[in-house]
């Protein structure tokens, strides 16, 4: 189950299914400049969405956020932090641009 769920992460949440909608990528310092944070301080609320759509087996909605010089997610993606593979990533990618994130929210199960 996630960990409690930090102030931004509505914010963030809503930011990623507008960019899912749009098939967009963006980095970690545009979610941060977007919700109001520092690009590290996006961990929390991007840890918090990560076990969401993992316990309720949702595409992964936070591989849309990349590193800026690598342009891949960080090892945060996965719960176990190994990093991503190229495959992997365009997969995952893939998913979350095909799902309907419209009735998606973090307080209940769509």
């Amino acid at each position: 189950m996630p960990n409690q769920m930090h102030p931004r992460t509505p914010a963030v949440f809503a930011y990623l299914k507008q960019c899912a909608v749009q098939e967009r990528i963006v980095t970690y310092e545009k979610v941060g400049r977007q919700v109001g944070l520092a690009p590290q301080g996006t961990a929390r609320p991007l840890y918090f969405i990560r076990d969401v759509c993992l316990d309720r087996g949702l595409p992964p909605l936070t591989a849309l956020v990349v590193r800026k010089r690598t342009r891949l997610p960080g090892p945060g993606l996965k719960p176990n932090h190994t990093s991503v593979t190229q495959a992997e990533w365009d997969e995952m990618t893939s998913q979350v641009f095909a799902f309907d994130w419209s009735l998606v929210n973090l307080q209940s199960d769509c």
